[in-house]
């Protein structure tokens, strides 16, 4: 009888363990309708977003485009208020799924190519459904200390990924 209401009691949790998991299949019973999801933004080369201090971040380009399941490489472009590009910066890439609750394990290297461009690679959005990827923009030189960077601004892209 015991191991019955172990069972029991066991089973949600393996049902939400396995939710998210990836057992080699090509076939997701989860895989969303991305057609129905009225939260995403169509992606175009030169997708960009204007944040709260007055930064434009773009998506210059991504490969694969749009944006898929997988590791993409995306090309960011950073200029200021003034159209001026913006160098000497740090980004960070946080891909998240707020529908699961979870981001991706890989964190992309950001390269800087000069002129505001950064590459991000990769963008790993590993599953299918709608993923929201926060770009900040950090200036590591802001303060004497590389502990204590200072992040300027930030804006989140929002794409749903077909499975």
């Amino acid at each position: 009888m015991l191991s019955t209401k172990f069972t029991c009691l066991l089973f949600p949790v393996c049902v939400l363990a396995s939710a998210c998991g990836d057992d080699g299949d090509t076939h997701d019973d989860h895989d969303p309708s991305c057609l129905e999801d009225t939260r995403d933004e169509e992606y175009v080369a030169g997708i960009s977003k204007t944040g709260s201090a007055g930064y434009v971040i773009a998506i210059a380009d991504s490969n694969p485009a749009p944006p898929a399941k997988g590791d993409n490489i995306w090309t960011v472009e950073v200029k200021d208020s003034g159209d001026a590009p913006v160098t000497g910066m740090t980004l960070e890439s946080a891909p998240f799924m707020p529908d699961h609750g979870h981001g991706t394990p890989i964190v992309p290297v950001v390269t800087e190519n000069g002129n505001g461009l950064y590459e991000v690679n990769p963008v790993n959005l590993f599953m299918p459904g709608y993923w929201e990827t926060t770009i900040t923009l950090v200036d590591p030189g802001a303060t004497d200390s590389p502990d204590d960077d200072v992040d300027l601004d930030s804006v989140v892209f929002k794409f749903c990924v077909e499975g």
